[in-house]
Formats: C-alpha cells, sequence, structure tokens
C-alpha cells in the first residue's frame, strides 16, 4: 500500500527542529511519507536521518519584498508539483498565506493552518507592518473562504482572533497546542542555593519584553533587591524588534543584566534558575516556561495572549501587567524574598505541564487531525 504523503511547511529549519518535530516522528510512526518544505540552516541533515525529505525553500519571515514572495510562492507550486501531497500543514503566517494559495491553486485535498503565534502581522506597530495587514488579512480570507480545511491555534485568544477577523467559521477552529515537553530531558531539581537567578530565555526581542525585564533590573537595584538577573538567547536580526549586540553589552557594562548567549543546554540553564520570566507582548505557547516549568521552577509573565492560558495568577505562576517594568519588578522582588511561595507556585506548575504538555501526546494529536479535520 503506497503511504500518504504529508507535507509541512515552516519558515526556518531550526524553528522547526526545536518546536516541531515530535509532530513529524509521529508522523512517520503513523504511516505517513513526510517530507518538509522550509529555509535551511544547519539542521537538514539531522532532519533527514529522522526520516524526513527536505525541499530548501527561500522564504522571508519579517520580507515585504513582492518579488522575493512571489519567487516564494514559486518556488512551493513546484514542491507540491513534485511531491503531491494528501494533507499539507502550514506553520505561521507566510507559510499559512502562500502554502494555501499553491494548495488551493494544486488542488491539495487536506490542508491544515497552524498559527504558532499571531505573531508581527496581527500585533506590530511597525507603520509598514499595519500597512500590510489589512491586504493579508483580506487576501487570508478570501483563500480560506475557497479551501476546506481546518485551523489549529494554540491559545484562546488567537482563536477568538481569527473569528473576530472571520478568517474563519467557528467549527474550523481548533484550539490545539502543537509543542509540548520531553520529560525525560527536563526533569525538577532542586533551586541553586544563593542569590536568587531569575532568567528570560527567548529570542532576544523587545516583544519578549526584553526591555521590560531590564528595566525591572534597574528598579530593584535602586531598591537594593539582591538578585542576579539573567538574559539567555541571543538577538534575531531578521525581526524588526529585536535587541542589538551595542544593547546587550551596554546592559552588561551597566552591571544590570548577566548574558548568558544562546544555550543548547536548557535543561542545565533551568536548574541554575530559580524563577523563570518573561514579559512577552504575545505568544502562541512558551515552550522556554513551559520547560522551566518542568524543571520545576516558578514562572512569571504578562497578562498577554497565549501567556495567560499557560499561568493562572497566583496558582501556579503570576501574571504581571504588559509592558510594566514597575509591575514586573514587584513580582520578582516578591519571589525574590519568598523561597515557599516559589516552590508552591513551582509545584503546581510543574503539575500541570505534566499533565497537559506532554510533547509525544500533542504530536499524537496533531497528527490525528491529519484524518479527521
Amino acid at each position: 500500500m503506497t503511504p500518504r504523503k504529508l507535507l509541512l511547511v515552516a519558515s526556518e529549519d531550526s524553528y522547526f527542529f526545536l518546536h516541531l518535530l515530535p509532530i513529524a516522528r509521529e508522523a512517520i510512526k503513523a504511516g505517513f511519507e513526510v517530507a518538509l518544505a522550509t529555509q535551511v540552516s544547519d539542521k537538514q541533515a539531522l532532519l533527514e536521518r529522522e526520516g524526513i525529505k527536505i525541499f530548501p525553500l527561500k522564504i522571508r519571515r519579517a520580507s515585504l519584498n513582492v518579488f522575493a514572495d512571489i519567487c516564494t510562492i514559486w518556488q512551493l507550486i513546484k514542491i507540491y508539483r513534485h511531491f503531491r501531497p494528501h494533507v499539507v500543514q502550514h506553520f505561521a503566517i507566510k507559510p499559512i498565506l502562500y502554502g494555501t494559495l499553491t494548495a488551493w491553486w494544486c488542488s491539495v485535498p487536506r490542508i491544515i493552518n497552524t498559527f504558532v503565534g499571531t505573531g508581527l502581522l496581527f500585533n506590530s506597530q511597525n507603520l509598514s507592518l499595519m500597512i500590510a495587514r489589512w491586504p493579508v488579512i483580506s487576501a487570508l480570507r478570501m483563500l480560506f473562504q475557497r479551501c476546506q480545511g481546518c485551523f489549529i491555534v494554540q491559545n484562546e485568544d488567537d482563536r477568538k482572533l481569527l473569528l473576530h477577523y472571520q478568517l474563519a467559521e467557528p467549527e474550523r477552529i481548533i484550539k490545539q497546542c502543537c509543542v509540548g515537553v520531553d520529560f525525560n530531558t527536563f526533569y525538577p531539581a532542586p533551586e541553586p542555593a544563593g542569590v536568587p537567578v531569575f532568567t528570560l530565555a527567548a529570542r532576544l526581542l523587545h516583544t519578549k519584553g526584553v526591555g521590560e525585564f531590564v528595566e525591572a533590573a534597574r528598579i530593584l537595584r535602586q531598591r537594593s533587591v539582591t538578585i542576579r538577573m539573567v538574559l539567555v538567547g541571543e538577538p534575531d536580526l531578521a525581526n524588526p524588534t529585536s535587541v542589538t549586540m551595542p544593547e546587550i553589552q551596554a546592559w552588561q557594562e551597566e552591571g544590570i543584566i548577566e548574558w548568558w548567549g544562546k544555550r543548547s543546554d536548557m535543561t542545565q540553564v533551568w536548574h541554575a534558575t530559580n524563577v523563570s520570566v518573561l514579559p512577552s507582548y504575545s505568544e502562541g505557547i512558551s515552550r522556554s516556561q513551559l520547560e522551566a516549568a518542568a524543571c520545576h521552577r516558578a514562572l512569571i509573565t504578562t497578562d498577554a495572549p497565549g501567556c495567560r492560558d499557560l499561568v493562572q495568577h497566583q496558582v501556579d505562576g503570576l501574571l504581571v501587567r504588559l509592558k510594566d517594568p514597575v509591575d514586573l519588578a514587584d513580582a520578582i522582588s516578591l519571589l525574590a524574598s519568598n523561597a515557599r511561595l516559589r516552590h508552591d507556585l513551582a509545584t503546581a506548575a510543574y503539575e500541570k505541564v505534566r499533565a497537559n504538555y506532554e510533547e509525544k501526546l500533542l504530536a499524537r494529536k496533531v497528527v490525528d487531525f491529519y484524518s479527521n479535520c
């Protein structure tokens, strides 16, 4: 029997490898022939060893270059015609827009569009992106009306957003987290002794709340609160909200921030941390905070889309006001001075993540949609 073909489309192989690889593994176990169309960096060989066929794709996440985008669509048409998938799943806005157009043109039987977060298109105050927002939303609405299929969102706010913009009917939207935790890799450990360490681990973007984190560090130093504030990650210069290396160097010279760089040993990072902090403006679901919770760490995040889906205030973490460094500093100060509260919040966060975010279980649920969506 010829296996069904599944084509996954994502902007970057590194993002796919870090966040979405369990879905491909479960699809292969279910008997699919799996291919990935993506911009290739250094993960192609690792993905191919998993049994995934790679189609290199030139796609720029934040570009508004029409010519480049037309070239991307033409590449997708050639990939779809060559591979002839039975099911295609697109991840993030640009793959969703161009992939859906291509899938409709190539008569792919089943289309699944997965919003891993609503991103800059829906949330940015950048003038160019704001100008592009309505034409893109109009194009998405027109495409989605013509193409049958389903939509996967990671949180309740994103579901409401699709309904607000009339991008899909309620029955076609499924709230299903696609990102989980490997509990063999991330496991509880006692908090480190000494000065409490508060860590923001993410791409170093202003939309991840890096600026508020740094300003909270300044406020806490003025209050003479003894803590260590740590950034883990690196700038993403393809994103217009990225911080810069000169900014990071200036913060280090000011003595308010430690920068641990990009790390592949995140279990060790969380075991060296007392509290995970993510003052993000919007998330799908934060992988870094899932991993921190799996390591039995308390969480601080914003009362913002995706963030509040993971954390219930004063139950399994603390929620702070969006873009409010004073409120963030207050929450950090509270947990810095109260080890018992840190422990209780960490225990509740661990139990929630353990019960709801095991990566293989989530991946199987996504693969089930390939037949039932």
